[in-house]
């Protein structure tokens, strides 16, 4: 079976069909312009409502600013090394407390004392550094006298503190075991604990250190860290050693130095001497010859020492008269302004 011949296609040519395509192409530019027009018209996203973008990121971006200034404004110390800590240690770094290169610095002293850790020990925060002394290390059994070995001790932790870059409050503790002491210098635990805080708080300032910044308390036997006596209420020797201790605080209360850290022989030394005035020199008065007027302006201008005058003597027959009274002048009353010529 045969397929029928398709239709015949015919081609249409000329200026007709030319028109036509050029009115179409006119007709949808048209169109494109007038719903430009009308979506500019209708409140859309044009380019007059484009810059609220950029005002608000810049918004945004001012107040994250100033979030940020008010919160270095008050730098809580702990919150600050917290967030320092943290940092280093998302970026894969070793943190270190501030007072890490102060700390290896006093267990090398101690080391080169003979002293170990058993007799001392350090601790450090993010305030600062806790050492803890046995008793033994400090004093003789019942006395607040430092032995040499602890001067020595003292006078390196103050050499260490001084080439610190901050600033610390040295804080001392005085505790003791629970055994009575009676004695002249000490009626009880109390006294013995305080004065062993103040041996070593009066070492510091005898080192230059500005006793503003020293503290010293005794807390006696209130405040053990283990039980001084067993069940049975028998002192037990090893850890009333323990509750003899004294207890030093390195705390860190800026981060930088400020002029308020003065050594106190600066502080104690003698101003000089201040010189009084030299008195103001005084005036000759003239004194009139015998039988002659005194007048109240008869007086010299000549400068004389101020050392004082002698007056000089007068002969016995010499007669000074007092003084003539001189006449009170009228007072003026004072010009009338409603007077006819008064200014």
């Amino acid at each position: 079976m045969t397929k029928p011949p398709s239709p015949p296609t015919f081609k249409i040519t000329g200026k007709g069909s030319t028109a036509a395509s050029h009115s179409s192409h006119s007709g949808s530019h048209r169109k494109r312009h007038v719903d430009h027009d009308s979506h500019d018209e209708g409140g859309g996203h044009g380019s007059e409502e484009l810059w609220l973008i950029s005002y608000a990121d810049l918004m945004t971006l001012l107040f994250g600013f100033f979030v940020i200034l008010f919160s270095m404004s008050t730098l809580d110390p702990k919150k600050y090394e917290a967030l320092k800590k943290g940092a280093t240690e998302a970026f894969g770094g070793e943190y270190q407390l501030p007072t890490e290169a102060m700390k290896r610095e006093i267990v090398k002293e101690m080391s080169s004392l003979g002293i170990d850790s058993k007799e001392v020990e350090v601790t450090q925060s993010s305030e600062g550094i806790e050492l803890k002394f046995s008793g033994q290390s400090l004093f003789q059994s019942g006395s607040a006298d430092l032995n040499p070995k602890a001067l020595a001790l003292f006078e390196n932790i103050y050499s260490s503190i001084n080439k610190s870059k901050d600033r610390f409050l040295v804080r001392v503790e005085g505790h003791t075991d629970d055994v009575p002491i009676n004695s002249p210098l000490y009626p009880s635990n109390w006294e013995l604990s305080s004065a062993r805080a103040n041996r070593v708080v009066r070492r510091f300032e005898e080192l230059g250190y500005a006793n503003s910044q020293l503290e010293a308390i005794g807390y006696g036997s209130s405040r053990p860290l283990i039980s001084n006596r067993d069940a049975a209420g028998k002192v037990i020797p090893e850890n009333a050693a323990k509750n003899r201790r004294v207890l030093m605080f390195l705390k860190r209360i800026e981060i930088e130095k400020d002029k308020s850290r003065i050594p106190a022989k600066e502080k104690n030394s003698k101003t000089s001497p201040v010189v009084a005035p030299a008195p103001a020199p005084q005036t000759a008065q003239a004194i009139p010859a015998a039988g002659q007027p005194v007048t109240p302006a008869a007086t010299s201008n000549a400068q004389l020492p101020s050392a004082e005058i002698a007056p000089p003597q007068l002969t016995p027959n010499a007669v000074v008269p007092s003084a003539a009274p001189v006449p009170a002048q009228p007072a003026v009353p004072p010009a009338n302004p409603f007077q006819p010529g008064a200014k």
